[in-house]
């Protein structure tokens, strides 16, 4: 596949992400903002309401548009990708525990400690939904295979592939 040809799929993946990352940072989001209501109204269900918004602002997208830009190999986007997260992980953190009346200010190594082994899994989270909306990459394979098994002859590659047809 050219070059050409790949960053248009990346991009045509990456408002995807934007959308499914905002609607997965939105699924508890009713229930967050009943919780918020009967505790302290509808003022707090604002705050509440933009800065939980801001983890997909702050903190997946910008993941997102680094996976999907990031050429250098896959080893370095994601080395990369973790290190950049890392500050906004911590900023989202900040953002999002007024909202829940608490402040975030790790004040011991341990504290700070068990902050560094959760972020991973937000990474992965990040991971996970890049690589399902990356463009079409993986579909154009599937469905090269597909065709190859349904005309036989149709692919070079058909041989290899006998137990499907």
């Amino acid at each position: 596949m050219n070059n050409r040809l790949r960053a248009t799929l990346s991009l045509v993946g990456l408002p995807r992400f934007f959308l499914l990352s905002l609607l997965l940072v939105c699924v508890p989001l009713p229930f967050l903002l009943a919780l918020q209501y009967l505790g302290g109204g509808i003022r707090s269900c604002a705050a509440m309401l933009f800065s939980w918004l801001a983890l997909a602002v702050v903190y997946w997208w910008p993941v997102g548009t680094l996976l999907f830009l990031w050429k250098r190999g896959w080893v370095s986007r994601l080395f990369i990708g973790y290190l950049i997260s890392l500050p906004l992980y911590f900023f989202s953190l900040f953002l999002i525990y007024p909202a829940f009346g608490g402040h975030f200010h790790p004040c011991s190594p341990a504290v700070l400690g068990i902050y560094f082994l959760q972020s991973p899994v937000y990474f992965l989270f990040v991971t996970a939904l890049f690589l399902l909306t990356r463009g079409g990459t993986t579909w154009e394979v599937c469905s090269r295979r597909h065709e190859c098994a349904r005309i036989p002859g149709s692919c070079r590659r058909a041989r290899r592939w006998k137990h499907i047809s």
